[in-house]
């Protein structure tokens, strides 16, 4: 499956590919901005990690 971008200049084209540093950088940025997420709300507090009892 292909993502394309659609903007009035130029139409349709595949976004820039960037990537992240490593998991910790992911980490921060959804850390930092947790409605980066699809669903998630403006006033969501994300932690980095959580321990649970399923290991």
């Amino acid at each position: 499956m292909s993502i394309l971008i659609r903007d009035a200049e130029s139409g349709w084209r595949e976004p820039a590919g960037t990537g992240y540093e490593n998991e910790n950088a992911l980490q921060q940025i959804l850390h930092d901005h947790p409605n980066l997420v699809s669903g998630v709300s403006e006033q969501a507090v994300a932690c980095r990690e959580f321990r649970s009892g399923a290991g």
